[in-house]
């Protein structure tokens, strides 16, 4: 990343749990705690594993259920 950005991405899967994309979120990084990472690490595995679905994965590998 450039110098004072943070950046996260989680992967999205499709049927048969073939990688169909990937979702991110950049951010300024003096603004957002250790914490806070974390807890966006957790939202966006909770979103990918909702567009995984609805793209036909089966099962998403990753984060907290």
């Amino acid at each position: 990343t450039d110098e004072g950005l943070g950046a996260q991405a989680v992967p999205l899967f499709g049927r048969g749990g073939a990688l169909a994309g990937a979702l991110g979120l950049v951010y300024p990084r003096h603004l957002v705690t250790a914490a806070r990472r974390q807890s966006y690490t957790d939202r966006l595995h909770d979103v990918a594993r909702q567009i995984s679905t609805r793209l036909g994965a089966q099962v998403y590998p990753f984060g907290k259920r």
